[in-house]
């Protein structure tokens, strides 16, 4: 990227707040880039904070609570936000005896998932532990520890299953396994395949000759798995049933790596994305029961692969093969030190306010309250030659100052810090009407400001997702590229809501997991019933709110899904408030149906929901009780969650690849070469866009592929 002047520095305007844009503006000022001291930043963000989908806040009026746009946690494969995130904590340098000073502090390991198994016409449990390991998250390599220690520990929960299981058809699996120990590194049967399978998740290539032996290994263990899923009676016992399922899957995926040509490098990953998930999974022989096993129903629930967003129809279920087995391999096999982190307080908290204080610290300015409304290009088309953009409110200071102390630690609060803007009084008055962080507001702009080239700026990185905004008109019209991309990216509304209940999980009729290998009793739960099919025990997220003793909450609860289409096109909804109602209407349906699964003692003397278990400060009767949580619905712009659909892969652009001179992109609606919408594929956008204008960094893990 080149300068239109011989200012010393290049100006660099980033449009929007989420994970990519600020990801690429830490990359772009980060000490360790040669060229830093060579570029001028300046973030221009609508509304009051940072986060885009990752924005949380604290809620004033309920003891601080922590408000989230849905479920967040963050994943031990994220090498590059961990790598971010712990130069982020390592900078700020913050005073040991302040909560959350270092990133261990901040990040906590989690090992338990809980799928529910709907099998024979009811739900089932199914805890699945997953190894721990001695690295850390944001490593390039895994230790050779870390690899012994992960391949033990999924071999002994497998044989432990086989072992311990009643059924006869155990010894078929048994005989699979291979003679060979870990220590060796030479495997055969199943510790060969786990093995391949790191490596692939690892971005190595693996020889003909390797993939021939691996293949065959795989051949043989699938036959001997599918001589124990048809001979029916393993249906008696669940535990056996799910490992053979997972088996059949994991074979499965082998073989089709291998025949499809990725595991040797000769294809990418993304080149199987023309194929929905489960039609790669056939096309490649896997059994119908692996097919529907709570495993890939719990990929379809994070990654909420649900075309339309009615996620009720099984047949919405629509994730491109290339990314969700890449994902997949990364998750089961390719994390670090853990398959989960959480984070100890939230999104806002934990990660955009350590990044807006070093890179404030840095010299990048900061333009809350402003809304880009359009790009305008050259006369030529080849250029951004302005940005125009409403300014929402008048400051009266000389600059906003978006951070709140909570118990010691630098929070984003839920609503703007009225007292700080001129219009204060007056938004504070109309509450939800005037949101400033809808681009559908019903408050009215105190003004516009036009950015050009050359002047105000050299550069411009697009952190704000273009398919559901439409500020790029102007490039679409000019870019068959952008057009396509506009169009074949598919996005999804989401619905959230949060409980806060008074007595403990445990005490809610929820039973622990017994298992050695967990950490903590408490569990992230998925492939549970439509729509809020995923929930996540935050409880320990109570220990950073502000409660008052008398009314401290000992039960968090997160729950997250889609919103169909068909609402958002009969609603419109423009409120933040018309959205949460729907929310309501939608989450107490659902707990009135499928609650008492989860928690069976989540009811009263007469056996209705017990409403009075809520915590609510304003004490009401009932169901009213409700109206005290937290709902939430994203049905627009950078709030709507960035699908991976089955052929629109081919439809992204690439950070640096925008068609226009001075543009660079950062999100995860780019192509990364890891295109699933989560924090990680975000960073890796925004190091690309880093890497695009300044050189730096010269890899982005992951990307290989």
């Amino acid at each position: 990227m080149t300068r239109s002047d011989d200012r010393k520095k290049t100006r660099v305007a980033i449009l929007g707040g989420g994970v990519g844009a600020i990801s690429a503006a830490f990359a772009l000022t980060s000490p360790d880039n040669p060229a830093h001291e060579e570029y001028e930043v300046t973030i221009y963000q609508m509304g009051w904070r940072l986060g885009g989908k990752g924005a949380s806040g604290r809620n004033g009026r309920f003891h601080q609570r922590i408000e989230e746009h849905g479920l967040h946690i963050w994943m031990g494969w994220y090498h590059n936000a961990f790598r971010l995130i712990k130069e982020c904590y390592g900078e700020r340098g913050r005073d040991p005896s302040r909560p959350l000073a270092r990133w261990q502090e901040a990040f906590r390991p989690h090992s338990l998932v809980t799928l529910m198994d709907w099998h024979n016409a009811s739900w089932k449990r199914w805890d699945m532990c997953f190894p721990q390991t001695p690295d850390e998250p944001g490593n390039r390599y895994a230790s050779v520890a870390g690899h012994l220690q992960m391949l033990r520990g999924w071999m002994g929960a497998a044989r432990n299953v086989m072992r311990e299981s009643p059924q006869t058809g155990s010894q078929f699996l048994l005989d699979a396994f291979g003679t060979r120990t870990l220590g060796g590194m030479v495997f055969t049967g199943l510790p060969e395949l786990l093995y391949f399978l790191r490596a692939i998740s690892a971005d190595q290539r693996v020889g003909a000759a390797r993939c021939r032996r691996v293949r065959s290994h795989a051949a043989r263990l699938r036959e001997r798995v599918r001589a124990v899923i048809d001979h029916g009676a393993y249906d008696a016992d669940d535990t056996f049933r799910r490992l053979t399922e997972m088996l059949d899957l994991m074979c499965t995926v082998v073989i089709g790596l291998i025949d499809e040509g990725v595991a040797t490098g000769a294809r990418t990953f993304n080149a199987l994305d023309e194929l929905e998930l489960r039609e790669f999974l056939r096309k490649h022989g896997c059994h119908q029961r692996a097919l529907e096993c709570a495993f890939l129903r719990t990929y379809y629930n994070l990654a909420l692969a649900y075309s339309g967003g009615d996620s009720t129809d099984p047949a919405n279920e629509n994730a491109a093969a290339g990314v969700a087995i890449n994902i997949m391999l990364r998750g089961c096999v390719g994390y670090r030190g853990a398959f989960m982190w959480e984070m100890q307080s939230g999104m806002g908290d934990t990660i955009f306010a350590p990044y807006y204080e070093v890179l404030l610290k840095r010299g990048v300015k900061f333009e809350f309250f402003h809304r880009v409304r359009e790009l305008g290009l050259s006369s030529d088309g080849r250029r951004v030659q302005t940005i125009e953009i409403e300014r929402q409110v008048d400051l009266r200071g000389p600059r906003y100052d978006p951070l709140i102390d909570v118990n010691g630690l630098a929070c984003w609060p839920s609503t703007p810090r009225y007292e700080q803007l001129v219009q204060g009084e007056q938004l504070r008055a109309g509450g939800n009407t005037f949101n400033l962080e809808s681009n559908n507001s019903q408050w009215t702009p105190v003004g516009a400001v036009t950015l050009h080239a050359g002047r105000d700026f050299d550069t411009v990185v697009l952190g704000i997702p273009t398919m559901s905004v439409p500020i790029c008109t102007p490039l679409a019209q000019h870019s068959a590229s952008w057009r396509n991309m506009i169009a074949g990216v598919e996005t999804v509304a989401t619905q959230a809501f949060q409980l806060w209940l008074r007595p403990s999980v445990e005490a809610l009729g929820w039973r622990p997991s017994t298992s050695p290998e967990q950490h903590s009793g408490r569990s992230v739960l998925g492939a549970y019933a439509q729509p809020f099919h995923t929930w996540a025990d935050f409880s320990h997220l109570a220990a950073s709110e502000d409660w008052p003793e008398w009314m401290r909450p000992h039960t968090v609860a997160y729950f997250l899904g889609t919103i169909p289409a068909p609402f958002e096109a009969s609603a419109q909804p423009t409120s933040a408030e018309g959205n949460s109602l729907y929310v309501q209407r939608e989450s107490t349906r659902w707990m009135t149906s499928s609650a008492r699964a989860l928690w069976p003692r989540f009811v009263d003397a007469n056996g209705a929901l017990a409403w009075d278990l809520l915590v609510d400060p304003g004490e009401r009767d009932g169901e009213a009780r409700l109206d005290s949580q937290y709902h939430r619905a994203n049905t627009e712009g950078s709030e709507r969650y960035v699908q991976h659909t089955a052929g629109t892969t081919k439809h992204r652009l690439k950070a640096g690849e925008s068609g226009f001179e001075n543009l660079v992109l950062a999100g995860d609606w780019t192509d990364t070469g890891i295109c699933g919408g989560c924090v990680e594929t975000a960073t890796m956008s925004g190091l690309q866009a880093s890497r695009a204008i300044s050189g730096y960094p010269e890899m982005v893990l992951g990307e290989l592929r």
